[in-house]
């Protein structure tokens, strides 16, 4: 019977480590009233908190409202902070401050701030606050850029938490994407103004500013429009990905361009950059990996959906906006694994068990004997368990509160770390 069980909780085991990603669940507020209709998007907030904002709708299809969720354990459990249900797009700067876009009379909207989760918030003044905006990014709540999409295609800027725009006289800001780097330096991917629409072939131009928009410099040029999204690393080090697997890298600005070896012909949509790893993800489920310093890209693909976003927290666990064959199947897939060389492989014979635990963890590999230190964070990041000798394969958990918690054993010259979730007894 004992050799059944153990049998058992290998297959498991085995299973849960490389089932890879799973559907991040309970951001949706269940109502008798409403429907989700499929619009979603999120953030995470530096302590590892995540942000969530849907888009429902009543009876009437002319009628729509918007959600913002937010979990601080990993998606256990929700709260519906706030007062507004207006927020279509957010961004978190900080813990507890966000850049919200409000739609209170769609397409007209606000850019609203806060530092208690919309508990309260201010209104960003300024003339043209209005129409969609389609990208942005921001230092702190005050400073930033957006790009407006309807209906004018103005860069726009928040200087000391007041707005002003920018129409370019040979520049289409209405599609692209922004990265700020600093206070005064950022990037910008638009588009020729002779070619306005999102899907005809046009210029791509990447511009970029040291003078927070006092002036811009055109640093690089794509004729054929092959370009989605870009992010920069620091001021030298950039990466911008497309269509047909197109990748690009510079480490001088964004003045010489290489080309990388992606391995795929696939449409790349969105790339990020944290913890000197970068991520790309497009259509029929392409993930790819690439270390700071590489040329080459890791194909580590996960299912069939389209895939617009991706984001790891300081853990370097990932996050991943779906999207579906109809609206109302976009979802947000979170990694059961960290994303980095610290994964553990099928020859580790890695076992950690029982997962959800509520009092005691067992946990065995193959060179135990070599095991330098156990330490748990909470989902803030914050450790609140370190075992630095006697290792007996058993870890005491009962006096943790229930919720989300990252495991991590230290080997020497190798991590290796995993997911675990307490539960009450």
């Amino acid at each position: 019977m004992k050799k059944v069980l153990f049998v058992v909780l290998l297959t498991f085991c085995v299973h849960a480590a490389y089932s890879q990603w799973h559907n991040l669940n309970g951001y949706v507020q269940p109502g008798p009233d409403y429907t989700y209709d499929g619009y979603l998007d999120f953030d995470l907030s530096p302590d590892n908190s995540i942000y969530v904002v849907y888009r429902y709708s009543g009876y009437s299809i002319h009628v729509s409202w918007f959600m913002l969720a937010k979990s601080v354990d990993g998606g256990l459990t929700w709260t519906f902070p706030g007062t507004s249900t207006d927020y279509y797009k957010i961004q978190c700067v900080a813990p507890f401050q966000l850049v919200g876009f409000a739609a209170y009379n769609w397409p007209s909207t606000a850019i609203r701030t806060t530092t208690d989760d919309f508990t309260t918030f201010q209104n960003i003044p300024g003339s043209y606050v209005d129409g969609f905006f389609n990208a942005w990014d921001f230092i702190d709540i005050s400073r930033g850029f957006t790009l407006n999409h309807y209906p004018w295609g103005l860069v726009g800027k928040v200087e000391n938490g007041e707005y002003s725009w920018t129409s370019g006289d040979s520049v289409n800001f209405a599609y692209g994407s922004v990265k700020m780097l600093n206070d005064t330096t950022a990037f910008i991917l638009c588009r020729d103004l002779n070619y306005p629409s999102a899907t005809t072939p046009g210029n791509n131009m990447l511009i970029k500013t040291t003078d927070f928009g006092a002036t811009w410099s055109t640093i690089f040029k794509d004729t054929l429009y092959n370009l989605n999204h870009f992010t920069f690393i620091d001021e030298d080090n950039g990466i911008l990905v497309g269509k047909e697997g197109i990748i690009l890298q510079t480490s001088d600005g964004g003045y010489s361009w290489d080309t990388m070896n992606s391995g795929i012909n696939s449409n790349i949509n969105y790339i990020y950059s944290n913890n000197n790893m970068n991520f790309c993800v497009g259509n029929n489920g392409l993930i790819l990996r690439n270390y700071d310093g590489e040329t080459e890209w890791e194909n580590i693909s996960f299912g069939t959906m389209n895939y617009t976003k991706i984001k790891t927290n300081v853990n370097n666990y990932g996050y991943i906006l779906a999207e579906g064959q109809y609206p109302d199947e976009a979802r947000i897939l979170v990694s059961d694994f960290v994303l980095s060389n610290s994964e553990i492989t099928e020859n580790d014979g890695f076992l950690l068990y029982p997962n959800p635990c509520s009092d005691q963890l067992n946990y065995s590999f193959s060179n135990l004997n070599i095991l330098k230190q156990i330490r748990l964070q909470n989902s803030f990041g914050q450790v609140v368990l370190t075992v630095s000798g006697g290792f007996n394969g058993r870890l005491d958990v009962s006096d943790l509160d229930p919720g989300f918690y990252f495991i991590s054993f230290d080997l020497g010259n190798q991590s290796i770390a995993k997911k675990l979730v307490i539960i009450g007894r």
